[in-house]
């Protein structure tokens, strides 16, 4: 990692991994489904959420980027989620992702059925790291239990994640990336049997509507996390952050203690500062993991979670925001429709 050039942002890592990657590493990783429309507002309409600048910010009051997952202390509002193999992008994949993680103080999550090392090894090598688990209803029965029990007597696998997409075909790849694994999904049913077998909090994954987010927070859901899995499910949704509003609304009106989470187009630190500002919990990065990863190994990954979190931080102290409950809607602007902004 000491002889690449340094990253001044996230998009500074995707471009190292375009120069450097293979083609066709690189597509696999960068593409979304259909013609990438969802993938590609995912990012643009965080452009067109604007922040209210405030200029007299006392950093005297300032107490720091830290907030809390599922009653858990971490550095930002800022997590590690699911990017699958990431062997093929770093020879210790998750076990570097997962020690990146820990360093930068960040939860990470594990993919238990597309991880490219064993669930207990990447445990080990970052004990004491905070870990989401994510697991897919496609995994067979015995893997299944296996990673129940596991969830269920590690005390660094802080909460579920249960997985409501389906990826879609991928025209730049010519494949459904899913064309070989039996149809299956989760059941609403499942939410609270797994909270009860594991003693641990269940995240659905996956929630794109406000219907959904009310269905699976009365079913039991301690959180939900708002995701178009990067663009890679139907490729005519709204982008992520353009209905995190409204189902944050949703799911704390079926619970007012649910977490929301949020992926999708998640570039910088003012991207983070939008999504907790409009109701999120936390924010979680896909791709920049992979970037992160090829450019580095574990150093890369502190890296460009330090980096995110800079940027963040001075999102705060420039829309006043002296902790992290500060930023709210009152930070955000809204457009009127003669595109003039109210104030």
């Amino acid at each position: 990692m000491q002889s690449n050039p340094k990253m001044a942002s996230l998009p500074d890592f995707r471009d190292f991994a375009l120069k450097t990657m293979s083609l066709t590493q690189f597509t696999t990783l960068d593409a979304g489904a259909g013609a990438q429309h969802v993938k590609q507002l995912n990012e643009e309409d965080f452009v067109k959420i604007r922040l209210k600048h405030r200029g007299m910010a006392n950093l005297k009051y300032f107490k720091g980027t830290e907030t809390a997952i599922l009653g858990h202390k971490v550095a930002y509002p800022i997590g590690l989620g699911t990017m699958p193999r990431q062997g093929q992008y770093h020879i210790d994949g998750e076990v570097a992702a997962a020690e990146g993680a820990k360093e930068a103080g960040v939860v990470y999550t594990i993919d238990a059925a597309r991880a490219s090392k064993p669930l207990q090894e990447i445990l080990e090598a970052s004990q004491g790291g905070l870990k989401l688990l994510r697991l897919c209803p496609y995994m067979s029965a015995e893997s299944k239990t296996q990673a129940l029990k596991l969830a269920a007597t590690h005390k660094d696998i802080i909460g579920i994640v249960l997985d409501f997409n389906h990826n879609a075909k991928i025209d730049s790849l010519g494949t459904n990336i899913k064309a070989n694994i039996p149809t299956a999904q989760w059941r609403l049913g499942d939410i609270q049997s797994i909270k009860e077998a594991t003693k641990k909090p269940v995240i659905a994954q996956g929630i794109l509507c406000a219907e959904d987010a009310s269905t699976v927070t009365l079913s039991g859901a301690d959180a939900i996390w708002v995701s178009n899995s990067g663009g890679r499910t139907l490729d005519a949704t709204p982008s992520a952050i353009s209905v995190l509003k409204g189902i944050t609304q949703a799911a704390k009106r079926a619970n007012p203690t649910v977490e929301v989470y949020v992926d999708g187009g998640v570039r910088r630190g003012i991207d983070v500062a939008k999504c907790v500002a409009l109701g999120a919990t936390m924010c979680f990065v896909g791709r920049p993991v992979a970037w992160a990863l090829h450019y580095g190994g574990k150093e890369g990954v502190y890296y460009m979670v330090g980096t995110i979190g800079d940027e963040f931080r001075t999102a705060m102290i420039l829309t006043d925001s002296m902790d992290v409950s500060k930023v709210t809607e009152a930070r955000v602007i809204h457009q009127r429709p003669d595109n003039f902004a109210k104030l």
